[in-house]
């Protein structure tokens, strides 16, 4: 593969990784052998702390170095060659800084080095499953493998938000019995489909009231287009009982202001539209779905990307 097309790889930072790849083909063999360890030697000083007063020559006077003593100068721990083998199966598409500084996290503990292990690769929907404390416990390796073979969650965490809005309607439920051990993607959408129907019939969602925060990205209002934002507790029940989908479950994340949710409707298509903010305070597509979670028509996708695009230029808080 030539080293324009392996930097097109990385679809975070590409500007940094073009610089280090500048240093020389020892750079450009460390992207390609290890992605993990030259993406984050690449952006080094936001892994090191304090950062390297440059970077750049840290950057080229480490490159040769042993990946795991690499990984050690980065803060990863234990720096060792299991460490750094795990670096050798992460894909580039799927790297950005708040990942793999979860990773970083998420490889001290033994249980998730072991986990991985066993991984024929590490994508972005396995590091949000092993990063997030909070989804861990619900995680089998049958899952972790499935979502590590699955194209869906090279760049995207379609399983992780499916079992946070799940394991999160378990709490708003106040549910006494504990959330099961996962096997597969669609068990979590089976048991997922469950508590949302729970919620409507109980009237869960109806418990709390108020506003939420400002929305991050204004909204449309065309004949044939709208995109909404939801402000209040009563329009995102009202939302969740149209669509039949779990959507009073983000309440929580919205009002932390971590995700945000839109009603969006395309030539009569009513869909759901849920937004993330990263690392960096760009709020992202999380997802997007018709009713009962069913996938949109091609108009709606296109017209909701291009409503994101206009919006790109600059950071959401």
């Amino acid at each position: 593969m030539s080293a324009k097309n392996l930097i097109k790889r990385f679809q975070s930072a590409q500007g940094s990784i073009q610089l280090f790849a500048r240093e020389g083909l020892p750079a450009v063999e460390l992207l390609a052998s290890n992605p993990l360890v030259g993406f984050c030697l690449a952006l080094n000083d936001t892994f090191r702390n304090p950062p390297h007063h440059s970077p750049l020559s840290a950057a080229s006077a480490l490159m040769q170095r042993k990946q795991r003593e690499i990984l050690g100068w980065l803060g990863f721990q234990p720096a060792t060659e299991a460490v750094a083998k795990l670096g050798r199966k992460c894909l580039p598409e799927s790297l950005n800084i708040e990942r793999c500084k979860n990773l970083r996290r998420a490889v001290a503990d033994p249980d998730i080095r072991s986990m991985l292990a066993h991984l024929p690769r590490i994508n972005a929907g396995v590091i949000a499953l092993v990063a997030t404390p909070t989804l861990r416990a619900s995680v089998s390796p049958q899952l972790l493998n499935a979502v590590a073979d699955s194209v869906d969650e090279v760049s995207q965490e379609s399983t992780a938000e499916l079992l946070r809005d799940t394991l999160e309607m378990y709490i708003l439920l106040q549910r006494t019995d504990r959330p099961p051990r996962f096997f597969s993607h669609q068990r979590i959408r089976e048991k997922h489909d469950d508590l949302v129907t729970e919620i409507i019939r109980h009237g869960t969602h109806r418990q709390i009231q108020g506003r939420f925060p400002r929305p991050p990205i204004s909204g449309v209002y065309e004949t044939d287009k709208q995109i909404t934002p939801v402000c209040t507790m009563e329009t995102l029940s009202a939302l969740g009982r149209e669509q039949h989908n779990c959507v009073g479950a983000y309440r929580d994340r919205i009002l932390q202001g971590s995700v945000y949710i839109y009603r969006v409707c395309v030539n009569g298509e009513v869909c759901t539209l849920s937004l993330l903010k990263d690392g960096n305070n760009y709020y992202r597509l999380s997802e997007l779905k018709a009713a009962c979670n069913r996938e949109p028509s091609t108009a709606t996708q296109s017209a909701v990307r291009h409503w994101l695009e206009r919006a790109s230029d600059e950071p959401l808080v």
